[in-house]
């Protein structure tokens, strides 16, 4: 995958015009909504600021069979590092150990990393049950996420929906990670909470069969 060194964009919105309905959707349809749009990595305080890494999505797939949506995508994380051409961006797997530098009373000490779990969730802005919430394994794959539409939409979406009318809905996807830290004989477990991006999707019902419009 090609990296940008300057800057990588983890979360840009994309425009797509369909000409038609239909019951599935590939596009690039996702704003960060979260800790901002732009992730840098050109200097030592970025390295530093990224030393959790950081995350995009790819091969975002939507689709609708019946009253239900499937969604899938590729989770990719990067980190940020040093190398003799520069500062950039590198594609890892959360899973792996690494260790960055840090200080502590003026002494400098490694910091290492192990993570245990990650976890994929998505829920609707306000709304704070979520729609799914499971552990992601190694191949950093989400596949074939099933959400109610009933699930997705309001009283007052649905009935418009029952009418043929068009309905612009929405969901958020997040990541939680759990991690262990290690400085000498200490380790601390904590929950890192990364950005979240939000797929905006609409949905017309045409001949009792809800599609993408």
């Amino acid at each position: 995958m090609k990296m940008i060194k300057k800057m990588f964009f983890f979360s840009i919105l994309f425009s797509a015009n369909m000409a038609m309905a239909t019951n599935s959707i590939e596009s690039d349809q996702w704003l960060k909504v979260a800790d901002g749009t732009l992730a840098n990595c050109k200097s030592k305080a970025d390295s530093f600021r990224h030393r959790l890494q950081a995350y995009n999505l790819t091969e975002r797939k939507i689709i609708i069979n019946d009253e239900t949506l499937e969604f899938s995508a590729n989770i990719n994380f990067f980190q940020c590092h040093e190398s003799e051409k520069g500062f950039s961006f590198s594609k890892v797997n959360p899973y792996d150990a690494y260790s960055f530098a840090n200080f502590f009373s003026k002494e400098q000490k490694e910091v290492a990393i192990k993570t245990s779990t990650l976890t994929a969730i998505i829920y609707r802005d306000g709304v704070y049950k979520p729609l799914h919430k499971d552990s992601v394994s190694d191949d950093l794959v989400v596949k074939s996420v099933r959400i109610e539409i009933s699930d997705l939409l309001n009283e007052e979406e649905m009935n418009k929906l029952d009418q043929g009318q068009s309905v612009r809905v929405s969901f958020d996807f997040m990541i939680n990670r759990k991690i262990q830290t290690q400085v000498d004989d200490r380790t601390r477990n904590q929950i890192i909470r990364y950005g979240s991006f939000r797929q905006w999707i609409t949905l017309k019902k045409v001949d009792d069969k809800i599609l993408i419009n």
